[in-house]
């Protein structure tokens, strides 16, 4: 869940120009890259574990990447999806802001520290979102 509205679009935009970039890819007859599934599942558990303020996992090597210079790799990937759908200084943009300031997990993990209970975070976050 994307606590505000631009970060829900941000991710928006990313899924919609990665579809772009796999249907163009499938268009032109390529390969897609043999991934494992356990590499798959480790990648996803690590991400989840420790956000952009981590490493996450190159699904084609299996091996941790900075989560700044994976996110760098992705964009390089759908870049001309991007820029077809003239979106792309508006994501760089929002991305770099992200690993500098953090995303909504940093944010809610953050805020969780020294808290007695969760309910708090949830009525924080739900002020954050209304307040854009």
């Amino acid at each position: 869940m994307q606590p505000t509205v631009d970060e829900a679009v941000l991710v928006a935009t990313l899924v919609r120009a990665l579809v772009m970039t796999a249907v163009r890819s499938i268009d032109r007859g390529d390969r897609p890259p043999d991934v494992r599934l356990e590499v798959l599942q480790a990648a996803t558990w690590l991400a989840a574990r420790d956000g952009l303020r981590g490493n996450g996992i190159d699904p084609c090597t299996a091996r941790p990447v900075p989560a700044p210079r994976q996110l760098e790799i992705l964009l390089g990937h759908i870049r001309d999806s991007l820029d077809e759908l003239g979106e792309y200084r508006r994501v760089h943009a929002m991305v770099n802001q992200q690993v500098e300031h953090g995303n909504g997990a940093i944010w809610q993990r953050g805020t969780l520290q020294g808290r007695r209970n969760a309910v708090e975070v949830v009525q924080l976050a739900a002020r954050r979102t209304l307040q854009g």
